[in-house]
């Protein structure tokens, strides 16, 4: 009896909640669909979409809950190379400097520009293609690149690559060859954080079914990688409906070069759940069930590649939530600072190197409404990240322990409006006992501004060591009563005491220290400006 010979496939299904997909795995088929979608504008089929999209001498149908590739007879190897080919470009800025081009990822015909094209890649290197070897940099040093920011040219390196690991052919062999035996292992690039621990421990290995290396791959074009400091922030969308979310992916991606450098995890989830909110609030239809971010930095037992050390999953998050951090991303941003002798002078006009300085408030507030707590809760004890870590509440000063600048006050005054009604009345209490302190001191120093200005120094920090300091609900309500008593008559004691008193409870001891020092960093007086100048700002102190 002849031996029966198995026939060879003809098309994938790649089903949206088919057993073993996972969020990024998800994340990784919509990333498909919107590298689809692109294509089809590429073509201009004159249908309206979803519709069927030419790939090679096959076919890619996508639907709202699984994308269906069909090559026919002619082998499945042609058609993966021209899916990847489109997919995973690279884009020739110069002559001799190609960046990493995904067509997905913006809308069509409006590709990045050089400097927001160089972040976007230089996060992926953070979070899928972390290892040296899976994407070749060019020969030679890399090009600079000017841009205008406040009023100087600063210089961005653009560093140029040759290919990466999703160009090379033994990446689409190794999915062809997962048709035929039933699967394939990939490494860190396709799934971060999920490969293989040590060359010893084989059990460990990742492996995945064709469909699911596939959606492995287009990860990268699925999910939002940013940078934030000594890692990278993975955000994994969690497509709903395929044919919608290839519309909202290319909406979601940062739009300046700044907005790839984040200070927080959440702060980019929030961002991107910003986005989705207005990409949606456009197409009238959401097309995701959640977003999941994934810390990626370094740990001490596996110093090679970045591992995954935290989660955050957002889903039907309140409308309040975003329009709170939306309010606090408005005046609390990441930016630009010249750096260098000639920056620092001023007087140059060549332009300089830059660094980037991050808001740590912002991901403060980040952290706080994602998690549901309130916007300043933690706000006494918080400190920055990194080997120097700095206060929160107290202005920075150069060589302090400070991280607030002083241009982060509005920032401040516009959350306190996002207050419950007895926490602003609770502010505006310690604001008029301030106000008539430092009144007083005015009026005893007159004349001798530097005394004047000594005094106000010393009055804010008695203060906020009485604040930060206090450990117990009576520290916390004497070192109150000390300021109110000293501060004289206060209409807003005077008119609401029963409204701030569940405030002065026990139980609620801590979010009376919080207030009290938000209070006393957001207060605005005359002469009362903050000790450090933000000029003084050094690319060491955002660390």
């Amino acid at each position: 009896m002849a031996k029966k010979v198995k026939a060879k496939p003809t098309e994938v299904v790649i089903e949206l909640n088919a057993l073993g997909m996972t969020p990024l795995l998800r994340a990784g088929l919509g990333g498909l669909a919107a590298s689809l979608l692109a294509r089809f504008y590429e073509l201009d089929l004159g249908t309206e979409w979803p519709a069927p999209v030419p790939v090679g001498q096959g076919t890619a149908i996508v639907e709202p809950e699984r994308v269906v590739l069909q090559w026919g007879n002619s082998g499945p190897k042609p058609f993966f190379d021209a899916l990847f080919e489109h997919a995973f470009r690279l884009r020739r800025l110069t002559r001799d400097l190609s960046v990493i081009d995904l067509p997905g990822t913006y809308p069509f015909g409006q590709m990045s520009p050089p400097e927001l094209a160089q972040a976007l890649q230089g996060a992926l290197r953070r979070t899928f293609l972390q290892h040296g070897k899976t994407a070749k940099k060019a020969a030679g040093q890399p090009r600079l690149h000017e841009l205008e920011r406040d009023g100087r040219r600063v210089r961005v390196p653009l560093q140029g690559y040759q290919d990466y690991v999703h160009q090379r052919g033994t990446t689409r062999e190794g999915i062809v060859r997962a048709l035929r035996s039933g699967s394939v292992a990939l490494a860190g690039w396709a799934y971060p954080g999920a490969a293989q621990r040590h060359f010893a421990f084989t059990q460990t290995r990742c492996e995945f079914t064709a469909a699911e290396a596939l959606c492995g791959c287009f990860a990268m074009v699925g999910c939002l990688s940013f940078e934030i400091e000594r890692g990278g922030a993975l955000v994994i969308p969690d497509p709903s409906d395929l044919v919608v979310f290839s519309r909202l992916r290319p909406r979601l991606s940062p739009l300046r070069f700044e907005d790839v450098y984040v200070s927080s995890p959440s702060e980019a989830a929030l961002e991107v759940e910003l986005a989705l909110r207005e990409a949606a609030a456009q197409d009238g239809k959401r097309g995701v069930a959640a977003t999941h971010t994934v810390t990626l930095r370094t740990v001490p037992w596996a110093k090679q590649l970045k591992s995954r050390v935290r989660t955050l999953s957002l889903k039907d998050l309140e409308e309040e939530i975003l329009d709170r951090y939306s309010e606090a991303s408005l005046r609390l941003r990441t930016f630009v600072r010249a750096t260098g002798t000639d920056a620092a002078r001023g007087a140059a006009k060549s332009p300089s190197d830059f660094f980037l300085v991050r808001s740590a408030l912002r991901a403060f507030v980040a952290d706080n409404l994602a998690r549901g707590r309130p916007w300043f809760s933690g706000f006494a004890t918080a400190t920055t990240a990194g080997n120097r870590p700095r206060l929160l509440h107290k202005f920075y000063e150069r060589g302090g322990n400070g991280a607030l600048r002083y241009d982060e006050k509005e920032g401040l005054t516009i959350m306190e409006e996002l207050l419950e009604e007895a926490e602003k009345i609770f502010v505006r209490s310690i604001h008029q006992a301030l106000r008539q302190r430092f009144g007083a001191i005015a009026e005893e120093s007159a004349g001798t501004k530097a005394t004047m200005t000594n005094r106000f120094d010393a009055e804010r920090e008695r203060w906020r060591l009485a604040f930060a300091g206090a450990k117990t609900h009576e520290q916390i309500r004497a070192a109150l009563a000390d300021l109110w008593s000293r501060g004289g008559s206060n209409r807003e004691l005077q008119e609401s005491w029963q409204a701030i008193l569940p405030l002065l409870r026990e139980e609620r001891w801590q979010t009376a220290r919080d207030l009290g020092l938000v209070a006393l960093a957001s207060y605005r007086g005359r002469g009362m400006e903050a000790p450090g100048a933000d000029d003084d700002l050094e690319p060491d102190d955002e660390d």
